[in-house]
Parts: C-alpha cells; structure tokens; sequence
C-alpha cells in the first residue's frame, strides 16, 4: 500500500505570543527538512480558519502544537474543537503551567498526544514531532489496510453468496463429494432429484442433512451410490478427464450425470458432479426413432427400415442355407375409395387392411408400409415354393370379406407381387425391384392373385425405362407427331369431325404405342408438356384446313385427368385459340371417366368454364367403366362416344351349325344382342339428353349397317378411315368435297 502523499501533509502551530510562535516554525523547518506543511496561527479562532482551509485544500492535519494558555480561546479548548472536526490529528500542548486536571482530561479524551513544558528542549521537540508524523502514518496505513481487508472480506462473501446463489439457481443437480466418499455440499435441486423419506429440514450446508443425505445414497440399491465411486487417479496423470454417467431409475426417470475431477495444489480434491434431468428429452428421442423407423398411420416399419431389414437377413443368411421371399403388396382400387369416402375412410380402411394382413401372416414375418396402399412383407425361412404361396393364399382369402367402415361396406382385394431370395436376386435392392414387377404383373393379370417374379419381367422393366428415358429426348427432338381420324355423318356421309391422335416413331426403339407411352407420361409428368405441343399443333394445323373452306370441320382433342388438373390448362387453351385464330365452337374435348372419378367438384368447375367458351366436350369410351349415369346431368357434356368393346361385338361371323336357328335366334349370336342392346340404351340416353352419339371402333360394313339400323348417326373408325397424317389427310377431305359422299367404298 501507498503512504499518505507529504505534500498533501500539515503541521499547525498556535501560540499567541509571536516570539515563541516565530521560534517554534523556524525549528520545525530546520528538523522536518519539507517532509510536512508548516502552518501557523496566533489564536484558536485562527488555528480553526486555517484546518477549514488545509481541509477544503484536501490536505490532511497531521499535527497540531498549541500553547495551552492562550488569550481567548484556550489551548485545551482548542484541542477539543480540534478532535472533533479533525479526529485523526495527534495534538501536543505546550505548557509552562502544567494543569494537571486538564492534561488529564485531554488525554482521557484521546485528545492529546504529548504535551511539553516551557521551555522546550529543540532536539526533543523535533524527535517528538517525528515520531508523531512516524505514527500518523502508520494509523493511515492500519486503516487502509483494514479497510482493503474488510473489502476482500466483503468480496468474498458476495462471492460466496453468488456462487450458491448461482448452484441453488441452476435447473441441475449438484453434488460435491471428496476423495474419502463423502458428500460435502449438494444443491436443492439435487435432494428433490433424490428426495429420500424423513430427510430434516435444513441448509445444503447441515451438517445432519448431508450426514442422511450420505446413508440414503450410500444403500446398495441406491442407484445414486455410483456417484461415490470415485477411484483417485494416479499422480503421473498429465490431465484430469471429465466423467459421464447415465443413471435409469427404477421409477422411468432417466439421468445424464457429468463429473469433473477437481485437483488443489496439486492434490485432488473430489469430484463435481451437475446431473441433469433428461426423462422427457429421452422419451422425446425414442418417439423420434420410432417415428424415422415407422410408419404414422399404420405403425408398421418404414420403407428405410424394412430395407433395413432385408439387408440384416441377408447378412445372416450368408453363414446359412436359409431363403426368403420378399413380397410387393397392393390395395386394389383403394384409391377410388380415397376419391369418392374420403381421405379419412381411406385411413380407416388402412389401418383394417393393416390388421388383416397381420392376422394372415406368421409372427416372424416383417411388414411394412411402402408407401400409399402398397405393403411389403419380408417372409423367412422359406424352404420351398408351397411355403410361400400358403402366405399369399392366406392373404388373398383373408381379403374375400368386405370391411365396415363408418356406415359404409367395402370390399377390396389384393394384388401381391413375389421374388425369392437367391433365386431372383442377392440384394435388398433387386428383390424390391423384382417383387415390385411381379406386383405389376399381377396387376395387369386382372388383379386379386400373387405372381411370382420371371425374367421376362425384367425385359419389360428394362423396356419401360427405356421408354420413360426416351421420351425426354423425342419432346426435345419432336419426334413426336399428329394423325387425325375421320369422323362421318351416316345420313350424308359428309366428314363433321377429326380426332387428333398423337404417334411416336422412336429412331432407335421403333413405333411405340400410345397405350405405352400415355400411362408413362401421365405417372412422369410429361403428359403435361406434352398435351401443350399437341394443343399448338393440332390447333395451328386445323387453323390451315379451315382457310382452305372446312369451316364447318371440329376438331376433337383428348385430354388426360392430369392435364386438366394442371391450374394452367385453361389460360393455355384460351392463348392458344387465339394464337391460332380457331374459335372455340370448332373445338372438342374428350375427357375420360377417370376425370370424374378423380374430384368431381373441380372437373364440374372446370368443364362448365369450358362449356362456357363454347367449347364441345365429348365423355370417351362410354359404358367401359365405373361411371355413375348421375354423372352425365351434373357435367357439361355435349357428346358420347360408345366404347368399342361394344361395337366390335356386333355382326361376328359364326360357323353355320345344325338347326342354328333353334340355338340362335339372333344369328349373330347372344353376344351380339347384348352388345346391341347396350347400344341402343345408349342411342336412348343420348337422344334423351339431347347429345350427339358418336360410335368407335367401326371395322366392317356389316357393323355400319346395324350402327345405322339402330339409328346410330355418328361413327368412327377403320371402316371410316384409319388415323391418317395431315399431309394425307387434306386429300381424304378434298375427294369428300368433291362431292364423293362416304358410301362405304372410299377408304384406307
């Protein structure tokens, strides 16, 4: 620590008589040598003058010598001013008289340091003086001292009190517990963590409380006991490792303990342990694992995690001569229980399909939810080929019973796709791939069986991706192009409308289909910018044949479900008419039933939009699928187009037989009558809805000829005209306007 400053110290000297005063300063001059202030007064009332001054100055009084007798003001009265405005001043008197009783006073007072008798001896005057600026000085440093001290101390109580503060604030557990086993400190949160039975009341700190604290966690039982433990490291350790620990309570609660070693000087001290509370964030883990691994609707595996499985299995049957079979399941028209139920009648129906398929299955098979409608089933220990088909058997017959759902009964089947392990493929991934085309294969059988997986389904994989890629280069290459199909009017031959049907002519794979390449592009997307070149095509195409006169010509269009849904049909078609310069009136659209099945409130949107532009709208293939006859008053159609699985029933050429006329009244056979009897319902309906019937797939002259006695008026097809491109096209239009009428015999 610093001593006080010595200029900022002062010596004050009061006598009223000049001589001595004068005598007294100059000695004090002489000793001090400028180690204080000398200042002087000839008064008491000027002594008090000068201390206001020294003190507004801030300079310390470090001595005052008066004399005692004094005029006015005494010197003992002076000193008593002086002690209390000035407490830490040491005083000394000067007296020739020697009172007695007030030297007394003065010093019972601690108001008096020394008094000296006159006259004074200079050389004991000056040590006396030194010896009392010696003493000021060290009472100042005394006092700094202590009251650094007492600053420390108040330090380190706040500090003491921050920390527990701090300890007793924190939402984890401390415990604090030294190399011999013992527990020296714990937090509250710790003793509510552990709350042992009949634990008194008390501070962290008790010494009864730690003491209980102490024989609870230290029972063999106690799971808190591992945190006693504690093994002293050796000396040669360079470093301290930090300690963790996970302590699961027989209650449920889980706990995540951290520790870390403490070492003083350089002796270990103990261990610091905060354990914190993780039972939620532990539940919460474990729901989040559940979740990556299973499905949410059905509880079943995920596909990451069946896949998963697959792989575990075939690591395991490597050492072993065990097979398996992995199996593609499928809903059967689940999504039109989705489409006209409900997205919550569908879940419903899930979870029951989910419960069936377990109860048919055995206990060691794995199923989980692929994705949609589609299951997969991981089937083991498959010895033989019977093994595996008495699964799918049992599945397929579990599925004859309809479900009771919400009022509504429904039945559905399944379709099961198999491949078996080695004998179809040695990875997850091949037998996903294989199942999944036995899937397709069952599918495409009529549904409803199980179908193993063969070779050949690979090549028709292998021939549908070839396909899929293909078709992003040809919309790039315009390989791409439109033939158009003739439409006649059977009272006057005369041609009213053209199809437009789009081909594809591969360089490479040859004519594809478009019963082949359509489903591809409406699964992939592409259907969507596909139908965009056909609209520009077909209509800049039909815009050149109504400039050369056939403004009476229409020109139908066929539009997939996809399509229409796509939000930019509408401002498409509207910017492509007038592009085109067509008008609406000379355009109509063929949708399918799939349209209506699909959503219908927006299809009666957006075809009644249609409608309202004058557009025609053709429902295709009439009678080949499921829809409702409620739907031709609720949408706007203006045409019906027979499907040709009927018309192509009539008029079949059947081998003459003994007394044919007994078996077959109607010559042409009972599927014949009942196709023509479908047929003229239809004609019905039309005529009562007031719609034009157009029917399709017209081969032979003797189908035209019943179309016609039916009173069929429209019909379409290869006794017509095959699909023709638009360079021949415009000279089949010119012969009919030439006035060569359709009379059966201009043809392709």
């Amino acid at each position: 620590m610093n001593s006080p400053d010595p200029c900022r110290l002062a010596i004050l000297c009061v006598d009223d008589d000049a001589l001595i005063l004068n005598s007294l300063s100059v000695q004090l001059y002489q000793h001090l040598e400028g180690d204080v202030t000398i200042e002087v007064a000839s008064s008491g009332e000027e002594a008090l003058q000068v201390l206001a001054l020294l003190q507004s100055e801030g300079m310390e009084l470090v001595l005052l010598i008066s004399d005692q007798q004094m005029t006015g003001m005494t010197g003992d009265q002076l000193l008593q001013k002086i002690y209390q405005l000035s407490p830490k001043t040491l005083n000394i008197l000067l007296t020739g008289t020697h009172n007695i009783n007030a030297l007394d006073e003065a010093l019972s007072q601690a108001q008096l340091y020394r008094y000296i008798s006159k006259p004074w001896d200079e050389r004991d005057l000056a040590l006396t003086v030194k010896e009392a600026i010696r003493r000021y000085r060290q009472d100042e440093e005394i006092t700094r001292h202590q009251a650094h001290l007492q600053a420390a101390n108040t330090e380190l109580a706040s500090s003491v009190s921050l920390l527990q503060a701090t300890l007793e604030a924190t939402a984890d557990g401390i415990l604090v517990v030294n190399m011999t086993h013992q527990i020296t400190h714990v937090n509250q949160k710790f003793i509510d963590l552990v709350n042992p039975p009949n634990l008194p009341q008390g501070s962290p700190y008790s010494a009864k409380l730690l003491t209980q604290l102490q024989r609870f966690v230290e029972e063999p039982s106690s799971p808190w006991r591992k945190l006693l433990m504690i093994e002293e490291s050796s000396e040669r350790e360079q470093h301290i490792p930090e300690g963790w620990m996970a302590l699961d309570l027989p209650d449920g609660r889980c706990f995540e303990c951290h520790g870390q070693l403490q070492r003083f000087n350089p002796q270990l001290g103990g261990w610091v342990w905060s354990i914190r509370d993780v039972t939620e964030r532990h539940h919460t883990l474990e729901l989040i694992q559940y979740q990556a691994d299973h499905d949410g609707l059905t509880g079943l595996f995920n596909r990451t995690q069946f896949v998963n499985q697959v792989e575990q299995l075939l690591l395991c049957t490597e050492s072993s001569s065990a097979d398996f079979a992995v199996m593609f399941v499928d809903l059967d028209h689940f999504k039109t229980v989705n489409d006209t139920l409900g997205h919550s009648v569908g879940d419903r129906l899930l979870q029951q399909v989910v419960k069936r398929i377990q109860d048919h299955c055995r206990l060691d098979d794995v199923i989980a939810r692929w994705g949609g409608d589609e299951f997969t089933i991981l089937a083991p220990q498959i010895r033989q080929r019977q093994d595996i088909e008495a699964i799918a058997q049992r599945l397929i017959h579990g599925f004859q019973d309809c479900f009771e759902i919400e009022g509504h009964t429904i039945r559905t089947t399944l379709s099961i796709g198999i491949a078996l392990y080695p004998e179809d493929g040695k990875t997850a991934e091949e037998l996903l791939k294989y199942a999944d085309s036995a899937l397709y294969k069952a599918k495409e059988a009529g549904k409803n069986n199980y179908q193993y997986y063969t070779s050949e389904l690979s090549d028709r994989v292998h021939r549908r991706l070839q396909v899929e890629m293909a078709m992003y280069q040809s919309l790039e290459a315009q390989d791409f192009s439109l033939y158009y199909q003739p439409q006649i009017d059977t009272l006057s031959g005369e041609i009213t409308h053209v199809e437009a049907l789009i081909r594809w002519h591969h360089p490479s794979l040859g004519e594809i289909s478009p019963q082949t390449f359509i489903p591809i592009a409406e699964q992939n997307g592409l259907i969507i910018p596909l139908g965009h070149w056909v609209l520009e095509t077909a209509l800049a195409q039909f815009r050149q044949w109504q400039n050369l006169g056939y403004s009476s010509l229409v020109l139908g269009l066929n539009l997939s479900a996809r399509q229409l849904q796509s939000p930019d049909f509408l401002p498409t078609l509207q910017h492509w008419l007038t592009q085109t310069g067509v008008t609406p009136q000379s355009l109509e659209l063929e949708v399918t039933e799939t349209v209506m099945v699909q959503d219908l409130a927006a299809a009666q949107i957006l075809l009644e939009q249609i409608r309202q532009l004058g557009i025609g709208i053709a429902l295709d293939d009439f009678g080949a699928g499921y829809a409702s006859l409620a739907y031709l008053l609720q949408l706007p159609f203006s045409t019906l187009k027979i499907d040709r699985c009927f018309t192509q029933q009539l008029a079949r050429t059947i081998p003459p037989q003994p007394h044919a006329h007994r078996l077959y009244p109607n010559p042409s056979g009972p599927a014949t009558a009942q196709s023509q009897a479908i047929i003229e319902a239809i004609l019905a309906l039309g005529r009562g809805l007031d719609m034009r019937v157009v029917a399709e797939g017209i081969e032979t002259e003797s189908q035209y000829q019943q179309l016609r006695t039916l009173g069929c008026r429209y019909i379409q097809g290869y006794y017509v005209s095959h699909p023709l491109p638009a360079d021949r096209l415009l000279p089949f239009l010119q012969s009919h306007r030439s006035g060569r009428m359709f009379c059966g015999t201009l043809r392709n």
